[in-house]
């Protein structure tokens, strides 16, 4: 996967188009990719959020995917800066549908319960969590070398039976007297959410291909804070 701290939305198509068809948008100081051009376009970020193949006019060139495409992305920044793209650029990014499928937290502060102690710090855990990374992304490199080809998942008939009471409960407190109606665009895209995080999860401790049950509601409960992030 391409890991990317800003690009222009030509470059990224670009890069998805012939380099890796996933790439990656990391920063713990974000405000210069949320006011410049790598959020320029943002329907450029929902096709790829969506799984759709992109193809992009340029001045110079017609760029077309050879496969479908993937962006992720962690953008970590103050309040008042995102605050101050809402206030620029909010009712584009909201209409846009870009708001609705980003996850977006405050977690609370730890400052003042930071202790230290003489114990010897754990690291075993990192290392078993920095390892199994690795062996993704290496399987993701081999994969592009041969193939492309993704793995569909699936839910087991307990994950799925979870997943749809979850889903038809936020539908029915999205209505125009529900209590999420003011965010009935997060809300609507809030199931789909939580299989994605679902997903996930059970690739990464398990590498299998079906969702248990475990792991759905362990995907329901991410997808439900982030929707709590909202009041």
């Amino acid at each position: 996967a391409l890991l990317l701290q800003s690009v222009t939305p030509s470059a990224l198509s670009r890069s998805l188009a012939t380099r890796y068809p996933s790439a990656g948008i990391f920063s713990s100081e974000a405000t210069d990719i949320l006011n410049g051009d790598t959020f320029r376009l943002l329907g450029h970020h929902n096709s790829n959020w969506d799984g759709q193949t992109p193809s992009r006019e340029t001045m110079d060139e017609r760029i077309v995917a050879r496969w479908v495409t993937r962006t992720t992305m962690l953008l970590m920044l103050q309040r008042s800066e995102l605050y101050r793209f809402v206030q620029k650029r909010g009712e584009m990014a909201r209409n846009s549908g870009f708001f609705a499928r980003a996850l977006i937290g405050e977690p609370s502060s730890t400052i003042g319960t930071r202790y230290v102690g003489l114990e010897k710090m754990r690291i075993a855990p990192a290392e078993v969590f920095h390892a199994r990374v690795r062996e993704l992304l290496e399987l993701a490199h081999n994969r592009i070398e041969g193939d492309c080809q993704r793995d569909l998942m699936r839910p087991d008939d307990t994950a799925r039976v979870r997943w749809m009471n979850f889903y038809n409960l936020i539908e029915s407190r999205s209505g125009s007297v529900g209590d999420l109606a003011s965010v009935r665009e997060f809300a609507s895209k809030i199931g789909e959410q939580a299989l994605r995080i679902a997903a996930v999860l059970q690739f990464f401790d398990t590498r299998a291909l079906v969702i248990d049950e475990a792991h759905m509601q362990a995907g329901i409960d991410i997808a439900d804070y982030f929707l709590r992030e909202h009041f």
